[in-house]
């Protein structure tokens, strides 16, 4: 039992650790602007706590259910065959509610850093078509129910070969690199100091995300 809890928790302090000093960025990242505006009667700041706490329960919930169902069939033991799709439907909750509210913090707290209108667009469609062929290239070669973590729960699934077709040709780890980078489009289109600031805050986290959980999964699922 104690291997089982040590495989779990496996880089946890240093995932916390990476969140505090990535919340501590975003505070050091305030500046005028950052606390401005409102939307439906809910401040700025309220609108930047929500999305912060949604981001972070977000991977807490990929690591919780990916560890425990890796080590110990924890969801699969409590909801059997359904166990895979209990945690996509929580996790496809959460993927929905980050961009709503970063597009609601942007707006929100709209024209609050100096970005040209041409600025604004140039890279809001780059970023908007990266990630389409992101999207497009994962469900064409990758599968949308896969890329949430299928292999955690399915031993056959780990045995498939890596893709490397579309944009995992060249790009090795689209999702967190045009995918999460989608997230910058709010921030951006609406010129907003707050959500470029967790925009930044979700582009790291991923990464932490990645380093700390998902490669180390890998390597144990290989082992």
């Amino acid at each position: 039992m104690k291997t089982t809890s040590r495989k779990i928790f496996y880089g946890f302090g240093r995932h916390v650790f990476l969140v505090l000093v990535l919340l501590g960025l975003v505070y050091w990242m305030r500046g005028n602007g950052f606390s401005t505006g409102a939307l439906w009667g809910i401040t700025t700041k309220t609108w930047v706590l929500l999305t912060l706490a949604v981001t972070i329960l977000h991977q807490f919930y990929v690591w919780f259910c990916w560890r425990t169902e890796l080590h110990m069939k924890l969801l699969s033991k409590s909801f059997g065959k359904s166990a895979y799709t209990v945690y996509v439907s929580i996790f496809f909750i959460f993927m929905l509610l980050r961009p709503v509210l970063l597009f609601a913090l942007a707006i929100a707290n709209r024209e609050t850093v100096s970005i040209s209108l041409l600025v604004r667009w140039v890279l809001s469609i780059l970023l908007a078509f990266m990630a389409i062929y992101t999207c497009v290239s994962i469900k064409r070669y990758f599968g949308f129910m896969r890329a949430p973590g299928k292999d955690h729960f399915d031993e056959e699934c780990r045995k498939r070969p890596m893709v490397k077709k579309g944009i995992f040709a060249w790009c090795p780890n689209p999702m967190y690199v045009f995918g999460v980078g989608a997230m910058w489009i709010p921030g951006i289109i609406f010129a907003s100091r707050a959500a470029l600031a967790l925009a930044l805050f979700m582009h790291l986290y991923i990464w932490v995300h990645y380093y700390l959980v998902e490669k180390v999964d890998l390597k144990s699922m290989h082992s």
